[in-house]
C-alpha cells in the first residue's frame, strides 16, 4: 500500500512539473514572436536599446580596428502625438584605439585633439556633444505617425510587449567604414 502512495505522489509531482514546463514554453514562445506595429498605442512607453558597431582597420587612413557603442532612446506617452527619441554614439573606445595607432602617437596627437578633429568633420549636423565623455547625441524626435510610417524601416513588437524591434530596409552606417546595423532591439523600461 505504501508503494502505491509513493507512485501517486511521484506521478503528481511529474504532472505538476510537466504543466509548469508547458506554461513556461508558451510564455517563451509568446515573447519570441514578433508582430508588425500597426498602431502608435502599441509602443506607448519608454524604450532603450544598444548595439556595438565594428569599425575595420584602415591603415591608409590611420583608422584602427575598433568599435563604437550606439544606443537609442525612444519615449512615447500616448497623450500627445510627440515621440522623444535620441541616438547616442559613445566614441570613447574608438578614440582610445585611434590615439594608440603608431602614426598618431608619432605625431603627438592627444585624444582630445582627435575628438575635436572628429567633431569638426561631417558628423556635426543635428548633434549635441559631451566633450568630457566623448559622446555624440542626435535628436531623432518626431511624431508617432512619423515613426509608425517610417519609409526606411519598420517596427515590430514581441508577443508580451516587452521588446520593440527596429528593422531597417537598408544598412544604417555611421560614416566610418563601419559594419552598420540592420536592426536594433529596444527593451521597455
Amino acid at each position: 500500500m505504501e508503494s502505491k502512495k509513493w507512485i501517486y505522489k511521484f506521478a503528481l509531482v511529474l504532472i505538476v512539473l510537466m504543466a509548469g514546463c508547458a506554461t513556461s514554453n508558451k510564455k517563451s514562445e509568446k515573447a519570441d514572436s514578433w508582430n508588425k506595429v500597426n498602431s502608435a498605442n502599441e509602443f506607448i512607453g519608454t524604450w532603450e536599446g544598444s548595439a556595438s558597431v565594428l569599425i575595420p582597420e584602415n591603415r591608409d587612413e590611420y583608422v584602427p580596428g575598433s568599435s563604437i557603442d550606439v544606443s537609442i532612446f525612444l519615449e512615447y506617452m500616448g497623450n500627445t502625438n510627440a515621440v522623444n527619441a535620441s541616438l547616442k554614439k559613445d566614441m570613447n573606445r574608438f578614440l582610445t584605439d585611434w590615439v594608440n595607432v603608431n602614426e598618431i602617437k608619432q605625431m603627438g596627437i592627444a585624444k582630445d585633439q582627435l575628438w575635436e578633429m572628429f567633431l569638426s568633420g561631417p558628423n556635426k549636423d543635428n548633434t549635441v556633444t559631451d566633450v568630457g565623455n566623448y559622446f555624440m547625441v542626435s535628436d531623432l524626435s518626431g511624431t508617432a505617425d512619423d515613426f509608425l510610417h517610417e519609409k526606411k524601416g519598420a517596427f515590430f513588437i514581441n508577443g508580451n510587449g516587452t521588446q520593440l524591434k527596429m528593422v531597417f530596409h537598408e544598412l544604417v552606417e555611421f560614416g566610418m567604414g563601419d559594419s552598420g546595423i540592420t536592426e536594433l532591439i529596444l527593451n521597455k523600461k
